[in-house]
């Protein structure tokens, strides 16, 4: 089974502030990686995971042919409005509804770590990539210098997942997506990182944004929004600056691969 049934659910929900508030914060991965894959004029793109699509859209100016896919009903109808001439599609990016080839670039970011089985959707990927394709997996970086792991760590706490299940630094840690990607039939060529600022005028705005996400939503059907709330305002005022605003600093990176021969 894989990861759509559940993770459409967890993302849908919260679709509008996902877009509007927290996606944004996702802007210099998004950015580095596409500057990283630049020129991308004429290429075929699919974007695994495209969320309400920001990425997407930034694709497209790129001069990108593009496609999506998202688990989210909700998150892809934003995506299409973002990207108007992308081809968006619900599904599950352990079962590509593509054809053998058919890209010339795949891009994932933040995604991979919520499938059921990485390793499924990584075949898939390479099953969709041309023979010289790339593919860009973009995600947390080391959690020593991400201060919203705190916040992460804190939910684990309050409403442990069972084991095994799907989390936003999951596939975080010295060579633990790079040996996936190799045993997927990948050879990482090209690194880079970039620092995100996680920054919001308010708190009440911060709460909005945080709770728009997946494992917020989990955390919140487990143990109540009060008990959610409380665990998020608690994490995040420490950060908040005299002006009132609430500003986090984490680390986003990304690997680049092409296909190995088979």
């Amino acid at each position: 089974m894989g990861s759509a049934a559940l993770q459409g659910k967890l993302w849908g929900r919260g679709a509008d502030d996902w877009s509007t508030l927290q996606e944004r914060m996702h802007l210099p991965l998004y950015r580095g990686v596409i500057s990283a894959l630049t020129p991308l004029q004429g290429r075929k793109v699919l974007d695994a995971g495209c969320g309400s699509g920001l990425a997407l859209s930034l694709l497209q100016e790129s001069g990108a042919k593009v496609s999506g896919i998202d688990a989210a009903p909700e998150l892809a109808a934003i995506a299409r409005q973002r990207a108007t001439e992308a081809d968006v599609r619900v599904g599950d990016i352990e079962d590509l509804p593509f054809e053998d080839g058919e890209f010339d670039d795949i891009v994932a970011f933040n995604a991979l770590q919520y499938a059921a089985s990485p390793m499924n959707a990584l075949r898939e990927m390479r099953r969709a990539l041309q023979t010289d394709g790339r593919l860009a997996i973009g995600q947390w970086g080391d959690a020593s210098r991400c201060e919203t792991e705190i916040l992460f760590k804190r939910l684990r706490e309050l409403a442990p997942p069972p084991a095994g299940s799907p989390a936003p630094l999951a596939l975080t840690g010295d060579g633990v997506l790079e040996t996936r990607l190799v045993e997927a039939g990948f050879q990482p060529f090209s690194w880079g990182e970039t620092e995100a600022p996680f920054e919001y005028p308010d708190l009440e705005t911060c709460w909005r944004a945080m709770a728009a996400g997946g494992p917020m939503v989990r955390a919140i059907g487990a143990a109540g929004e009060a008990a959610v709330r409380k665990t998020v305002e608690d994490v995040f005022r420490p950060s908040t600056l005299p002006d009132g605003r609430v500003r986090q600093m984490n680390v986003f990176r990304w690997v680049i691969c092409n296909v190995q021969p088979a």
